[in-house]
C-alpha cells in the first residue's frame, strides 16, 4: 500500500513539474482613437475647425473665379501604448464616409500624407497647418456608397515604432482637379461627432513576419513525347530566408508528382503530346509556400527513318539453289511493320524472311523496302551474282573427290594455294573459306 502511495506522489510531482510553454498565438490588435482631428480650409485660412463633428475634404479647383476651395483633413493618434521594437503586421486607418456636398465624389482619389510637424486641433488653421512628408503614403478611392474608407498606413506606423520619423499623424486631401462649380466633397465623421469616430487598428508581432518565398517555375518548356525535359525552378527567391523545398505537378491535376526535393531542377517526360500546365510550389525555411504556373508544349518525337538491311545465304549462289534472305532491318523509335522485296528477276515477296532461287546465271539487284509503324520508309539494295559451278569442287576439275578435300585442308592450314576462284571453297555458303567448310 505504501508503495502505491509513493508511486502516486511521484506521478503528481512529475505532472506538476511539467514545464508550461507560453502560448504563441497572435497578439490581439490595438485600437486607437484620434487624439486630434480637424479640417483646414484654404478659403477660410484663419479659421479653426478642430471642434467640428464633420470632416470635409475638397479639391482646390472650383469655378473659374474661385480657386481657393481646398479643404484637407488632419488627424493623429497617441501611439505611446504600442510596444517598441515590434514588427507592425498591419496598420489601417478608418474614416466613416456618411454624406457629400454638391456632386457625388464616388471614384475620386483621396491621398494620405504623413505629417512632418505636431498637430493641435484647437488652434490649427490653413495658415498654421503642419508640413507633410511630401510623398504620398497611400491612396484610397471614395466608394459608391456610404461606409468605412480604409487607408493602409503600415509603413508609416512601422517608421514611428522604429523612430525613423516622429508620430505627428496624417493629412488627407483630394489632389485631383475638378475645374468647375459643384466640387464633389465627401463628409466624414470626426471624433467629436455622435456617429462613427475615426480609428486606427494596429496588428503587430514581436517576431518579424515572414515574407513568403516567390516561386518561379521557369519555362515555357518545349519537348517531345517520351523525351526527358528538365524543369528549372532556380529563379525562385526568398527575400528574408532561403528556399528549402521544391515540388512539381506536371499536369495541373492537383496531385504533386514529386515529393519535396532540395534540388531546384528536376526532369520529367510525357507519353502523349499536348499542352500541359506545370505547377511549381516552393517552401522557405519558415514553411511558408508559394506556387507558380507555366506550361509545357509536347509534340510527337520526330520520326526516325527505319534502317533497311538484310543478309542472304549462300553467299555465292548457283542456278536453282535456294537462297534464304534474312531481314536485319531496325527502327530506333518504333518497329518495322512491312517488308517489300524485289529480286531483280521480276519476282517479289512481302515476307519478312523469304526464300528465292534463280534459274539463270547473272547479276541480280535485290531491293528490300521496309516501312515503320509511322509510315516512313527506307530501302537497301544488294547485288547477287548467280553462277554455274559445282559446290565443293574446290580444285575446279568438274568432279567431287578426295582431291577437293585435300586442296581445301592445305589452303585452310596455310600449306596450299587458294581455290580459284575463291568461292569454290565456300562449301557452306557463308561467304568465307575457313575450317567450317570442312564440316559442311
Amino acid at each position: 500500500m505504501k508503495g502505491q502511495i509513493l508511486i502516486g506522489i511521484l506521478f503528481l510531482i512529475n505532472v506538476i513539474c511539467i514545464p508550461i510553454v507560453a502560448s504563441t498565438s497572435e497578439i490581439d490588435p490595438l485600437t486607437f482613437y484620434p487624439e486630434n482631428d480637424a479640417y483646414i480650409s484654404e478659403k477660410h485660412h484663419d479659421n479653426n475647425y478642430g471642434s467640428e463633428n464633420t470632416i470635409m475634404i475638397k479639391t482646390k479647383y472650383g469655378g473659374s473665379n474661385w480657386t481657393l476651395w481646398q479643404q484637407d483633413a488632419l488627424i493623429n493618434f497617441d501611439l505611446s501604448s504600442l510596444p517598441s521594437n515590434v514588427y507592425v503586421i498591419s496598420a489601417k486607418l478608418y474614416l466613416y464616409y456618411y454624406d457629400y456636398v454638391d456632386n457625388d465624389p464616388k471614384g475620386r482619389t483621396l491621398s494620405v500624407y504623413r505629417l512632418g510637424a505636431p498637430l493641435d486641433e484647437t488652434s490649427v488653421t490653413w495658415d498654421s497647418r503642419p508640413t507633410n512628408a511630401g510623398c504620398i503614403t497611400v491612396n484610397s478611392t471614395v466608394p459608391n456608397s456610404f461606409g468605412w474608407m480604409t487607408y493602409n498606413v503600415t509603413v508609416d506606423v512601422q517608421g514611428f515604432v522604429d523612430d525613423a520619423w516622429d508620430n505627428y499623424g496624417w493629412q488627407i486631401c483630394d489632389k485631383t482637379s475638378w475645374g468647375k462649380v459643384g466640387i464633389p466633397s465627401p463628409l466624414f465623421y470626426s471624433k467629436d461627432s455622435t456617429g462613427s469616430s475615426p480609428y486606427l487598428i494596429v496588428e503587430y508581432s514581436f517576431e518579424k513576419p515572414n515574407n513568403p518565398p516567390t516561386a518561379d517555375s521557369g519555362g515555357p518548356y518545349l519537348g517531345y513525347t517520351n523525351s526527358s525535359i528538365t524543369f528549372n525552378g532556380s529563379n525562385s527567391t526568398d527575400s528574408d530566408g532561403n528556399i528549402t523545398g521544391y515540388r512539381w505537378d506536371f499536369n495541373n491535376d492537383s496531385t504533386w508528382d514529386t515529393e519535396w526535393i532540395s534540388d531546384a531542377n528536376t526532369s520529367h517526360s510525357y507519353n502523349t503530346s499536348g499542352n500541359y500546365t506545370v505547377v511549381l510550389q516552393v517552401k522557405d525555411n519558415r514553411s511558408d509556400t508559394s506556387t507558380n504556373k507555366t506550361w509545357a508544349n509536347i509534340t510527337l518525337q520526330p520520326n526516325q527513318l527505319p534502317t533497311a538491311n538484310f543478309t542472304y545465304m549462300p553467299y555465292y549462289p548457283v542456278i536453282n539453289e535456294t537462297i534464304t534472305f534474312s531481314d536485319t532491318s531496325n527502327d530506333s523509335d518504333g518497329t518495322v511493320v512491312l517488308w517489300n522485296w524485289t529480286f531483280g528477276d521480276e519476282n517479289t515477296s512481302i515476307l519478312q524472311n523469304p526464300i528465292h532461287s534463280y534459274n539463270a546465271t547473272g547479276n541480280y539487284t535485290v531491293n528490300l523496302t521496309v516501312t515503320d509503324n509511322r509510315g516512313n520508309k527506307s530501302y537497301v539494295e544488294k547485288e547477287i551474282i548467280v553462277r554455274s559451278f559445282m559446290r565443293g569442287d574446290v580444285n575446279n576439275d568438274s568432279s567431287l573427290d578426295r582431291d577437293d578435300l585435300i586442296h581445301l585442308i592445305k589452303y585452310i592450314f596455310g600449306k596450299g594455294s587458294a581455290p580459284d576462284p575463291i568461292y569454290l571453297g565456300d562449301i557452306n555458303g557463308d561467304g568465307v573459306v575457313d575450317y567450317k567448310d570442312l564440316f559442311f
